[in-house]
């Protein structure tokens, strides 16, 4: 079977020029971002974010507490007139210490915890082999 060629076709330098533009060389078309995507440095940072995220609020948590409480103290040390610098450095040394220890302690690898071993039930144990009855007589 015979196909018909365009005139523009006869040409094959024409056709050269064609089949390369439709391979790729020079036409508009949309090809992509030419860099990685997923498993880059940006995926690695979000992964680390959302694993930091619940410490980063326990750790706000007891922060503020511990804020509120030795503002509490200190004013009531400052009323009672004592040094308002010495009491200040005081207090946050304790405040201080007070975080570190806690966030070594939350860092700290934990013990690991026994599995619980648990009873079977009576009502799933098959009693014996049963047989099965063919016929009258058996």
């Amino acid at each position: 079977m015979k196909y018909r060629v365009c005139e523009c076709m006869e040409d094959s330098k024409a056709v050269k020029e064609y089949f390369a533009q439709q391979a790729g060389h020079g036409l508009n078309v949309f090809s992509g971002v030419s860099r990685q995507r997923g498993y880059g440095l940006e995926s690695l940072l979000s992964k680390g974010l959302s694993m930091a995220t619940p410490f980063m609020k326990k750790a706000a948590n007891r922060v503020g507490k511990s804020l509120l409480t030795t503002g509490l103290s200190l004013a009531s040390d400052i009323l009672s007139e004592k040094n308002m610098k010495s009491t200040a450095t005081r207090r946050l040394k304790e405040v201080g210490t007070d975080l570190l220890a806690y966030t070594v302690s939350y860092l700290a690898p934990k013990p690991a915890k026994k599995a619980v071993k648990r009873k079977r039930s009576t009502s799933s144990r098959r009693k014996g082999k049963r047989t099965r009855s063919d016929g009258i007589f058996s």
